[in-house]
């Protein structure tokens, strides 16, 4: 669990996957030596729903999208995640978490 007062954003270029895509139509079998190209961006989001629950309520992975975002350390003895910010050096800034999870 995390320890009060602490939340946890997203920025969303963390979770839009944006692509390019292209639409390729032919009018007829003569046509197929000139087909019509469209080119086009299309964003979608890279959230996958789940129906998970636990004893304490929904589960959330965190995945890519997070881990992108955030610095994490795992202690496996005390059952604790620790996640940091990056500073302006692409390092760890501050931790948040630690509380028993």
């Amino acid at each position: 669990s995390m320890h009060a007062g602490h939340s946890i954003r997203l920025p969303p270029d963390a979770y839009i996957a944006r692509q390019q895509v292209s639409d390729v139509s032919v009018e007829g079998i003569f046509d197929m030596a000139t087909p019509d190209v469209k080119n086009q961006t299309v964003c979608s989001v890279a959230f996958i729903p789940m129906s998970l629950n636990s004893q304490v309520g929904p589960v959330w992975i965190l995945g890519l999208p997070f881990f992108r975002s955030y610095y994490t350390a795992f202690d496996a003895h005390r059952k604790t995640m620790f996640i940091s910010e990056p500073d302006e050096d692409c390092r760890p800034a501050r931790a948040v978490g630690g509380g028993e999870g």
